[in-house]
């Protein structure tokens, strides 16, 4: 199972926890991520320079392919996109800058993703997050707090998640969530256990 101490993005999913249950914990692959602040009004023009749709309601989550907007607030958005689609990202946004007032600021090496899959998974985000995920849409996002760590939580799909994570506390909500998944495992193996 991969380390938490040292945390490397060398294979799309570093898997961090696998169950009986189906249920599995993994980094995400390597993401570049932005903060964007500016008017709702503009949030079309915006689409544009990011080439996919971008939320209006908050809670909202738009995916292109491996691209992911999410919106935060009133007047915040978080974009991700592959690697090597930061750069024209950022040409894209400079160049809207003298039609737009806006604010993107490059925040990709501040977080990190976890992705939890599997029937278990609600259940175990649930350990320690206040949130009822069977309430949160698929598409949807909130943020939240995991134990004492802020998250941003994405539900993928039905029983996908996606927590973002300031990168210092990766080790801490990791093992929590490892934590976590064992209890669930133990107890679904002790209730099925003829």
């Amino acid at each position: 199972m991969g380390d938490l101490q040292n945390i490397r993005h060398d294979s799309p999913h570093n898997l961090l926890f696998s169950g009986a249950s189906g249920t599995t914990l993994a980094m995400a692959p390597e993401i570049a991520r932005f903060s964007l602040g500016l008017a709702p009004e503009n949030l079309d023009k915006a689409a544009g320079a990011f080439g996919a749709p971008i939320p209006g309601k908050v809670g909202g989550m738009a995916r292109t392919g491996q691209s992911f907007s999410l919106c935060l607030g009133p007047d915040e958005w978080q974009l991700m996109v592959p690697m090597a689609l930061a750069n024209p990202l950022a040409k894209n946004f400079a160049h809207l800058r003298a039609e737009v007032p806006h604010s993107l600021v490059d925040i990709t090496h501040r977080q990190i993703g976890l992705i939890i899959s599997g029937p278990l998974a609600s259940a175990i985000i649930g350990a320690g997050c206040p949130l009822d995920l069977s309430e949160m849409p698929v598409n949807g996002c909130a943020r939240s707090v995991l134990d004492k760590v802020q998250v941003i939580i994405m539900k993928t799909d039905e029983y996908t998640y996606h927590l973002e994570i300031m990168r210092s506390f990766v080790p801490f909500a990791g093992q929590f969530l490892r934590n976590a998944a064992n209890q669930y495992e133990a107890e679904l193996a002790l209730n099925t256990t003829p």
